[in-house]
């Protein structure tokens, strides 16, 4: 059988509550048992409809764009769904970064997950509890997601934990414990982790260099393609350059180009 792009092209070593000391908990579905578990297809639902401009566009024409995401969550999650990991998405706002976030958000939802959603900015990205700011610190939303994880992971859950745009929480030079913990430990921990940024560089290389996959939207800044280069490899380098090369041209001849995702897999 022949393996998915991003596989062949792989490294070769191969409660809602109100006060000032807890964040806002919003449960937004309803829970999702283990037990409950939802095989994947290759034909999903149709997604709603979006603003294709908005940062979590649903990009549209040709084939559906979250056939690719399903791929990736079969050969990295439900291979073995027991050895948590983490995924990294980038890219600029509007090409596809939230959209992509909020499609495995699904996926692990449907499978069994318990996910926690960290949204500092936005709330458009799903989740069993979302944790907003509303006055609370953003350390104390991240404490708030990682505690209802390990509680979860107690009960005898799977758990997954999403940070939309993680570099509000780790900037170059900073990172807080609860990202560090569980990239680190997550493993041991059983708690899988995505995280997304529009800035690759603004985020602390500790994190972005431990994350096992990669998903890369459109950038187009040198030091954009050296961050990326660091974390994955050389070649990968050489396919998203190659893939954004002449964008604006290529979006004009397929306009659901926009959304172009290349995806390196450590």
């Amino acid at each position: 059988m022949v393996k998915p792009r991003w596989a062949r092209d792989a490294s070769a070593t191969t409660p809602v509550s109100e006060g000032q000391d807890t964040p806002t908990e919003v449960d937004v579905q309803s829970e999702v048992s283990s037990e409950e578990t939802v095989e994947p297809t290759a034909d999903p639902a149709e997604p709603e409809d979006s603003d294709p401009d908005s940062d979590d566009s649903d990009p549209d024409g040709g084939v559906d764009p979250r056939l690719e995401l399903v791929e990736l969550f079969q050969h990295t999650v439900l291979a073995d769904p027991h050895q948590a990991k983490s995924i990294y998405i980038l890219g600029k706002r509007g090409y596809g970064k939230t959209y992509d976030t909020n499609e495995l958000a699904k996926l692990f939802m449907a499978h069994g997950w318990r996910v926690h959603t960290v949204c500092p900015v936005s709330t458009q990205i799903s989740g069993h509890k979302q944790y907003t700011p509303l006055g609370h610190s953003q350390g104390t939303m991240l404490d708030a997601a990682y505690v209802g994880c390990l509680e979860d992971v107690k009960q005898g859950h799977r758990a997954c934990m999403v940070i939309d745009e993680v570099d509000q929480f780790c900037g170059p030079y900073s990172m807080e414990d609860v990202v560090k913990d569980v990239i680190n430990y997550g493993r041991h921990l059983k708690i899988w982790l995505i995280c997304n940024s529009r800035r690759p560089a603004r985020v602390n290389r500790d994190i972005t260099s431990l994350m096992d996959c990669v998903v890369v939207h459109y950038i187009s800044s040198g030091n954009e393609y050296n961050y990326v280069e660091d974390i994955t490899e050389d070649r990968f380098r050489l396919r998203i350059e190659e893939a954004f090369l002449d964008f604006e041209e290529k979006c004009d001849e397929d306009p659901s180009y926009k959304y172009h995702r290349e995806i390196w897999s450590g």
